[in-house]
């Protein structure tokens, strides 16, 4: 880590909080990976789940089909980047690591939404990124006040990795 390294979003929804990462046809997809790519990003970071306030609640299955739209098409034009996946639920996590070779699983529910995702990121041996927030994504802008932060993230990641 003697050099940052930069990560692009690239979102498979269609209400993501961001709307410039939005990427909702296959040439999208190109155009944004390319885009990361051209502009120096070395990993490629894709969510196929809104998390902006009053999102849409969907099914892992609606969440997968749409990272399989993005991730197909990223490793047919991109085979060698390295792509992270944006989900907080362990059996998504699961499909994409193994179907995809999916590299990194960037948890916004630090494993608090899905008491499997600790074991599923181990037994995979993926990289992992544990974010952060007290609730649901669809109403998450509506929480956060913490009275210590890093307390709070410590002592959540030293109960997960407990398991």
């Amino acid at each position: 880590m003697s050099t940052p390294i930069v990560m692009g979003i690239v979102n498979v929804t269609p209400d993501s909080f961001y709307g410039k990462s939005r990427a909702l046809s296959g040439q999208e997809v190109v155009e944004a990976v390319g885009k990361i790519i051209g502009h120096g990003g070395t990993i490629v970071d894709i969510g196929g789940y809104s998390t902006r306030p009053d999102a849409e609640i969907i099914s892992a299955g609606e969440e997968l089909k749409r990272l399989s739209f993005g991730l197909e098409i990223i490793r047919k034009h991109f085979p060698d980047v390295i792509i992270s996946v944006d989900t907080f639920r362990a059996d998504v996590a699961r499909q994409v690591v193994e179907e995809f070779g999916v590299s990194i699983i960037n948890d916004i529910g630090g494993g608090g939404l899905d008491d499997k995702m600790f074991d599923t990121v181990a037994r995979l041996e993926v990289a992992y990124i544990l974010m952060q927030f007290e609730r649901r994504p669809s109403n998450h802008a509506e929480t956060t006040d913490y009275d210590d932060i890093t307390a709070e993230l410590l002592a959540l990641s030293a109960k997960g990795f407990r398991h």
